[in-house]
């Protein structure tokens, strides 16, 4: 179900794509990438190089050719919006990251489809929430601390609420998992329907 690894951060995601401009690359070999990628890691990161650079890929940042890895066009695009390899990431590549991998399908393993299943709509706060609990389980608490660090959750003690600026977001998403657009999880017609119905009603109560 959480398929990424548990410890890469969206910043050296970010960074490592911001690495190809500066160098002024198309492609690097894997080695190379490994040594550029260890120096351009966060001080504070609990990842390796190798692991930034599967985790790029899965993303679908990176891909591997004949010549070396090269940027795929989301990933050329994330390189723009960091623009340079630094200990913070821009707030253009938190939105980037947001709507081009973490909420887009066509990302894969990436995407928070899964994880967004078990927020409900909240018609008070008029966005999705996220109830915690004492025991979350690891692909939970990894997308709270990736999903926070970008700023798509708003995240407390208590729970994480959906950043309403993301809401229209959100619900594009499950509507695409209620049709069954590029969806390759478990074929539950009552789970998608359960999705259809939190998205309809989060919408519209958005827009009363």
């Amino acid at each position: 179900m959480f398929l990424l690894n548990v410890s890469v951060r969206p910043d050296d995601l970010a960074n490592l794509c911001a690495l190809y401009s500066a160098l002024c690359v198309r492609r690097i070999v894997p080695a190379e990438l490994e040594r550029y990628a260890q120096k351009s890691m966060l001080l504070d990161s609990s990842s390796s190089a190798s692991q930034i650079i599967q985790e790029a890929t899965k993303c679908g940042l990176l891909s591997l050719g004949p010549a070396g890895y090269f940027l795929t066009d989301r990933g050329r695009q994330l390189g723009k919006c960091q623009k340079e390899v630094r200990h913070q990431i821009s707030e253009a590549a938190k939105d980037h990251l947001i709507k081009k991998v973490y909420l887009n399908v066509e990302a894969g393993p990436a995407c928070c489809r899964d994880f967004l299943t078990s927020f409900r709509a909240d018609a008070v706060l008029q966005t999705f929430v996220f109830d915690r609990k004492e025991n979350e389980l690891l692909g939970e608490a990894r997308w709270l601390r990736i999903l926070s660090r970008v700023g798509l959750l708003e995240v407390s003690t208590e729970s994480a609420k959906i950043n309403r600026r993301y809401l229209d977001a959100v619900n594009y998403l499950l509507r695409q998992v209620r049709d069954g657009l590029t969806w390759n999880g478990p074929d539950s017609d009552k789970d998608r329907e359960k999705i259809g119905k939190v998205a309809e009603k989060c919408a519209l109560d958005y827009e009363m």
